[in-house]
């Protein structure tokens, strides 16, 4: 019954010369989409690099850190390679207080720190200088016709030459106590 019903159509559509182009053109259109949906659904693509993590402060006063200098070097290069510094404080950064805890979510500042450099934070008021280092990212792939694109989960770090490997590699904080 059904292919009666669509070769009465098919018909209909051979007596428009101009209707038989276009539904034509309408197939061989639906034909490339499923081909080119069909080779997507399984490749994969490397994920893009891990937003910069944002400071998360445990047990810090307000007081220790007013002004925060983060200072950025060549990775690997022993703090000689001195690439820049960014100076966060209330006015450009946003904190946010859970408990013992301020999070330093760092505006247009491009204060996050990521894992191709080193970095140096100092927070003057405290007297206390912070090296990072060694921020391990795990390199991922996903699905390339996700609507959504992946990160690289952050795995671990290195604080004054300490490992700290991170609970929720997806987060994007890294933690220093006072």
């Amino acid at each position: 019954m059904l292919f009666i019903f669509l070769r009465s159509r098919l018909q209909r559509i051979d007596s428009f010369p101009g209707l038989k182009v276009m539904a034509n053109g309408i197939r061989f259109l639906i034909l490339c989409m499923l081909v080119a949906g069909a080779g997507s659904c399984n490749s994969k693509c490397s994920c893009t690099t891990a937003p910069g993590l944002n400071l998360s402060l445990i047990f810090f006063g307000n007081t220790d850190i007013d002004t925060i200098v983060l200072k950025k070097y060549v990775k690997a290069s022993g703090f000689t390679g001195f690439l820049g510094s960014v100076l966060i404080d209330r006015s450009n950064s946003l904190y946010e207080t859970f408990k013992d805890t301020i999070d330093v979510i760092a505006g247009d500042t491009y204060a996050g720190l990521n894992s191709s450099y080193d970095y140096e934070i100092l927070f003057p008021a405290a007297g206390i200088q912070v090296k990072v280092t060694e921020i391990d990212e795990i390199h991922a792939e996903g699905n390339c016709s996700s609507k959504t694109q992946c990160t690289d989960p952050v795995d671990s770090y290195k604080i004054n030459d300490s490992l700290i490997t991170k609970p929720d590699p997806f987060d994007n904080k890294i933690a220093i106590w006072n």
